[in-house]
């Protein structure tokens, strides 16, 4: 099954007419008659650039809520492997407290792939709220690389205790 027609914003509601909904099978007239009670929700808009879909400490066994340092992570999402020669290129995790302050993960990443990465969290994390962010010059296939690199910041806040 398949959607047809472009969403122009994550507000606009699924039409029949605008988005068309298809099969790729041999439909009897059952399955034909179904489709048009078919109800469609649509979420949101896929960001081309990559995203960060959510990140667990390895101590705790948590997703998207606490971090600690010294420990294992893994952070799973899109397009979100750290590759290029720019010098800023890595995973930090920035205070939300509007101070800017980032720490940078300096130890080998363990997995480094386009949609997960495992590395450990820095030692030096003071108990306070961040963010996780990804910067990086992947361009979303193996050989692409950007000429700029782009950066990737979570929806949801980490707490270190």
């Amino acid at each position: 099954m398949n959607i047809g027609g472009i969403f122009r914003s994550p507000k606009e509601g699924y039409d029949q007419e605008s988005h068309p909904i298809g099969f790729r099978l041999r439909v009897g007239s059952v399955l034909k008659r179904l489709a048009k009670l078919v109800q469609i929700e649509v979420e949101g808009v896929v960001d081309g650039n990559g995203y960060i879909d959510s990140f667990t400490d390895a101590h705790s066994d948590t997703i998207n809520s606490e971090v600690t340092g010294g420990r294992n992570f893994t952070i799973v999402g899109d397009k979100i492997k750290v590759d290029g020669d720019d010098p800023d290129c890595g995973v930090y995790f920035e205070m939300t407290d509007g101070s800017g302050t980032r720490i940078k993960v300096q130890e080998r990443l363990t997995q480094n792939t386009p949609s997960k990465i495992i590395g450990r969290i820095p030692m030096l994390m003071a108990p306070k709220s961040y963010r996780v962010i990804i910067i990086t010059q992947f361009g979303g296939s193996y050989n692409s690389v950007l000429k700029k690199s782009k950066m990737l910041t979570s929806s949801f806040e980490l707490n270190a205790e």
